[in-house]
């Protein structure tokens, strides 16, 4: 156990200096079509097995799409939270299970089995949940959500900003009026932050500049009075936007909204052809709890606002 934990950092130190394009752009497919999956897994996914495209637990893989790794598969190791490592399969390593499936397992060789077109379609929902192919209606979900859970964050929403189509929106230390919602009722207080949205854009476009300000939000770009110690401002603009804008396509892409990765991923190569060094861990952290705020999972106990305000956490307490 001792050797694979020392394998497996060793990994993990590889994953920190992994900053071509091309290594950039397989993780964020492979992370979006894994919507389990952390980026730091991703990465590790990568280097063990460069042209994975769906991987999973035996766990998954048997309760979800009826699968088993084939005999003699290479597991994939990945970090599992409150434990050593995880290992996982690729779809082209497992096979149906013959008493779920009323079909014999392949018995081909070396042959790979893959799944039929209607398996993989099962399966790749399986991987990503939250898929929806950019419906509209879908997207005016998500946004009513954002609005009842950013307040959990000390964070105001306004969508008063009157701009053209080229601008988005943008966060800033601001204090604004919020109703959050508690055990009893309603609690009003002030945020600590805001977000500026364009009122013109369409439901898409306000989406996706939500999920980028909110990118520089759990990013830790800004700072404010009591979270000063857990601001990274020691950053460069360029490293702050391309996390943001990483974030933000991670998420986005998740939902079934198409972003223009590869243009932007282009624009912020260096001249020795190497993306901005970014901070793996927070990425990950950061997609976490946007996926959260998205699907409405975020509480008042939950939230950004009541693990550093001490006034509202006891109060929330004391309800």
């Amino acid at each position: 156990m001792e050797c694979l934990r020392s394998q497996v950092s060793s990994l993990y130190d590889e994953v920190l200096d992994y900053r071509s394009p091309q290594c950039f752009g397989r993780m964020m497919n492979l992370v979006v079509r894994n919507s389990q999956m952390s980026v730091l897994n991703a990465y590790l996914v990568l280097f063990q097995m460069p042209n994975a495209y769906i991987v999973m637990s035996p766990y998954r893989w048997r309760n979800l799409c009826h699968r088993q790794p084939k005999k003699g598969a290479r597991p994939i190791a990945t970090f599992f939270p409150f434990g050593p490592v995880e290992f996982l399969y690729e779809v082209g390593d497992t096979e149906p299970i013959p008493e779920m499936e009323n079909r014999p397992a392949y018995e081909g060789g070396s042959r790979e089995f893959m799944p039929s077109a209607d398996d993989m379609e099962r399966i790749e929902h399986y991987a990503n949940p939250f898929s929806f192919s950019g419906d509209k209606a879908v997207v005016h979900v998500l946004l009513e959500n954002v609005a009842l859970s950013l307040p959990f964050h000390g964070i105001a929403l306004d969508f008063n900003v009157r701009a053209g189509s080229c601008t988005g929106g943008y966060i800033c230390v601001e204090s604004k009026p919020i109703d959050i919602s508690v055990p009893n009722g309603w609690d009003r207080r002030d945020s600590r932050f805001v977000i500026h949205i364009n009122r013109n854009a369409d439901d898409s476009a306000q989406l996706s500049s939500i999920c980028h300000e909110l990118g520089h939000f759990f990013c830790r770009h800004l700072t404010f009075d009591y979270a000063k110690d857990q601001c990274r401002d020691n950053l460069t603009k360029r490293q702050c936007e391309f996390e943001a804008e990483t974030v933000a396509a991670i998420v986005l892409e998740r939902y079934g909204l198409k972003t223009p990765s590869a243009e932007y991923l282009h624009a912020y190569i260096d001249e020795n052809g190497l993306l901005p060094e970014v901070n793996i861990d927070v990425i990950s952290s950061a997609v976490s709890k946007i996926q959260a705020t998205l699907n409405g999972e975020v509480t008042c106990k939950t939230g950004d606002l009541y693990r550093n305000d001490a006034d509202f956490a006891a109060f929330i307490d004391s309800i």
